[in-house]
């Protein structure tokens, strides 16, 4: 009789591992160890972000517990932001801030370029709105339109956090994800604080601001050339 030949056994695919998604609790351990921070300040040493007084704002320390930092701006329709030279391109920054008065929005800049003419911002708001815009020769342009959430403390802090990896821009409110958006530009450059008015004036306190660098662009946790500007609102 004829032989009849055991069929050759078709090994099992090796199954492709699934990659962690970056909203899990774990993505600030996994891209953002410890050793990639890069930049953490309580505002206790008075001497690390500018302090000025202008015709259209002030920027001031606040002896209080904890200890804050300050930007008032006087003037309607204007935005200031400051910045103590930290540079970063994928990066996680959080910062604690809260509003003292209701006409305008506090929050945080990164992608600022050399001539300061363009940049981002994710600011929130103290009546519940939050934002994510790019600014190119001081005009805006939204990626996240005003957005209401129900997680933004009215009268109290709040905790923002944006993550930059590659074109992924992740926002984060009270510690809660809110937004992904993919963004093809560069954010490269310094990060700091934000304000801006809306009518009448606006202060906004901020009671932390920490930076994780993943590639430490910058070889120093900041450099020693604290910086502002103030500009109309276009």
């Amino acid at each position: 009789p004829t032989k009849t030949s055991t069929p050759t056994k078709t090994p099992t695919p090796t199954p492709t591992p699934t990659p962690r998604s970056l909203f899990l609790p774990f993505v600030s351990y996994d891209l953002f160890p410890p050793s990639t921070l890069q930049f953490d300040d309580d505002f206790c040493n008075q001497s690390v972000w500018p302090v000025n007084d202008t015709p259209n704002y002030a920027l001031s320390y606040i002896a209080s517990s904890p200890c804050q930092y300050q930007i008032w701006v006087k003037s309607s329709a204007h935005m200031v932001w400051t910045s103590p030279d930290i540079l970063a391109e994928n990066f996680m920054v959080e910062s604690v801030l809260q509003s003292v008065d209701n006409h305008g929005a506090s929050g945080i800049l990164f992608g600022l370029s050399s001539d300061n003419r363009f940049f981002y911002v994710a600011d929130i708001t103290p009546n519940g709105y939050y934002t994510l815009a790019r600014y190119d020769n001081w005009s805006r342009e939204y990626i996240i339109p005003p957005t209401y959430s129900s997680l933004i403390r009215k009268d109290a802090p709040n905790l923002l956090t944006v993550i930059s990896i590659k074109e992924q821009l992740i926002l984060f409110l009270n510690s809660v994800h809110v937004e992904t958006v993919i963004d093809n530009r560069s954010h490269a450059g310094r990060l700091g604080l934000f304000t801006e008015t809306s009518p009448g004036n606006f202060t906004a306190r901020y009671s932390r601001f920490t930076v994780w660098n993943s590639d430490l662009r910058s070889q120093t946790r900041f450099q020693e050339h604290p910086n502002s500007a103030g500009a109309p609102l276009k």
